[in-house]
């Protein structure tokens, strides 16, 4: 089986030439909802305690707050970002602990969970914000198709039928962790209960693999990767401000290209120039458009 990358020329000029592609934030792709799940925050004494019980034995926040709040901020940002992650936020519970919690002799974790449930909207937002942040920051997309004469995928995503299509064999090793997207009709619901409480990974790991039924004509399989294990950054950004992280793709997982019906003359003899230079073992085809239906045709 074979999937299909569509993409500009110059991309696949780049991916032949360096062999290397890009992955891609989820933020810069073209669906609002990807990797955007409904997230329930309704957060239980069980996971409170869990968080915060560090923070209760502590007994040096005082001093932090004394001698370094913008280190308090940091760590506390790092060990817990659905809180600390806005210094607005931080802000107002800061002022609620010292000026309420000492004086009255409560715990930290009990004043939070009053704090959250008194703002749940709020603490809705700032979750997903923290939850789309990580994500966008952290890990890449390619997505591939395992359509390759789609009308809408040639006019959406390769330059108007101008770029190509590179075509790879499904079963190399570098696509053993690919996944084919599953498309339904309601949104997919995640509780940040069991997100902390690592009950339900399997779960969170379908939302990075599930769409609506909007997209389902695309027929993708995505495979992700962390941005750290990056062959390189590019000094430039893409047209949505995105940072371009490139992966290594071997040569031997490309079976073959196809040239967009309108790609340019000097185009096309360039990329077929690349395939002989680079000794590529791979087939050449080219996408037509049937006279007599709405079809493209590949040969």
């Amino acid at each position: 089986m074979e999937l299909y990358k569509y993409t500009s020329v110059q991309n696949g000029i780049n991916i032949l030439t360096n062999l290397e592609i890009r992955f891609t934030q989820p933020n810069a792709l073209n669906d609002v909802f990807e990797m955007f799940p409904h997230l329930l925050t309704d957060i239980s004494d069980e996971v409170f305690e869990l968080l915060f019980k560090d923070l209760e034995s502590s007994g040096n926040i005082e001093e932090l707050w004394e001698n370094a709040l913008d280190d308090f901020y940091k760590s506390m940002a790092k060990k817990y970002p659905y809180i600390f992650g806005n210094k607005e936020v931080a802000d107002n519970f800061l002022k609620k602990l010292f000026n309420e919690s000492y004086l009255k002799g409560r715990g930290i974790s009990e004043l939070i969970f009053q704090f959250i449930r008194e703002n749940p909207d709020d603490f809705q937002k700032k979750c997903i914000y923290q939850f789309i942040e990580f994500i966008n920051s952290n890990v890449g997309v390619l997505s591939l198709s395992e359509l390759n004469s789609d009308n809408r995928l040639w006019g959406n995503y390769a330059n108007s039928h101008s770029g190509v299509v590179i075509c790879f064999d499904k079963s190399h090793p570098f696509f053993q962790d690919i996944k084919k997207v599953i498309y339904v009709e309601n949104r997919e619901a995640v509780k940040l209960n069991d997100i902390i409480l690592g009950k339900s990974n399997s779960h969170i790991r379908d939302v990075f693999y599930t769409k609506s039924k909007d997209w389902e004509y695309e027929k993708e399989y995505r495979k992700l990767a962390y941005f750290n294990n990056s062959k390189r950054k590019l000094d430039k950004v893409d047209s949505l401000q995105y940072p371009i992280y490139l992966f290594d793709v071997p040569k031997d997982a490309i079976s073959g290209i196809i040239l967009g019906s309108k790609i340019k003359q000097n185009e096309e003899d360039e990329i077929v120039q690349i395939i002989k230079r680079d000794n590529y073992n791979i087939y050449t085809k080219k996408a037509i458009i049937s006279t007599s239906d709405y079809k493209i045709i590949i040969r």
